[in-house]
């Protein structure tokens, strides 16, 4: 998996984050709890990390696509936003807000965003070459401010585009106006 360098080492003792958490600002201490809450939730024994890491592994990730339909007859005709689920069990899949704030706090979003495109790609080239009439969509792909400051990101991209043999004009990636603040 390649974007994890650097990834802060596994979660505190018990009794330091609830040191940590007595000495934060309200608000500080209650964002912690949700998150020490979420990773909880995501791996036994605070293992959310790892649990993270074998999603992006063993392809426990599904991506969707929404059509984006046109208000007027001039819009784009073939636009398609892309949606990330955690595939959990056969029976649950987890939204991206379920995870995104505990793939943040462990440097995962370059790896989680790197197999999107990845995958996205993949499953592009295949629907190509099953039906030579299929035209690719304009996918809108989020990307996470990490993501940004990933200076492999761009090459990685363009290493997946000549693989798969996709023209790069077909994707569209979205920043959150969050990641320039």
């Amino acid at each position: 998996v390649t974007g994890v360098a650097g990834a802060p080492p596994g979660p505190a003792p018990d009794g330091v984050r609830a040191e940590a958490a007595a000495l934060a600002p309200p608000e500080v201490a209650s964002e912690t709890a949700y998150l020490d809450a979420m990773e909880q939730q995501l791996g036994a024994d605070g293992e959310a990390r790892e649990h993270l890491l074998r999603a992006i592994e063993e392809d426990h990730f599904l991506l969707l696509e929404q059509r984006i339909e046109a208000l007027t007859p001039e819009g784009h005709p073939n636009l398609r936003e892309v949606l990330l689920r955690l595939q959990e069990d056969r029976e649950r899949t987890l939204p991206p807000s379920e995870f995104f704030e505990i793939a943040e706090r462990y440097a995962l979003m370059p790896a989680i965003d790197r197999w999107v495109v990845r995958r996205l790609l993949k499953y592009c080239a295949t629907m190509k070459n099953a039906d030579r009439a299929w035209r690719m969509p304009l996918y809108c792909v989020n990307v996470s401010a990490a993501t940004l400051r990933d200076g492999g990101f761009a090459k990685h991209v363009r290493g997946q585009l000549q693989h798969w043999d996709i023209a790069g004009s077909r994707l569209c990636f979205e920043i959150h106006h969050g990641a320039f603040a």
